[in-house]
């Protein structure tokens, strides 16, 4: 019982950095297109 809900928490883990990391690749993405048009005009 231990076994699996200690599994299970790395797991849940896992997911909050994956949504981390997602979350910061959109600001960057978001952020670039932004740079872009302040700089095209």
């Amino acid at each position: 019982m231990m076994k699996l809900c200690s599994s299970c928490r790395s797991s849940n883990l896992l997911n909050i950095v994956i949504d981390q990391r997602l979350r910061i690749d959109t600001c960057r993405y978001l952020i670039e297109i932004l740079s872009r048009r302040i700089t095209g005009e």
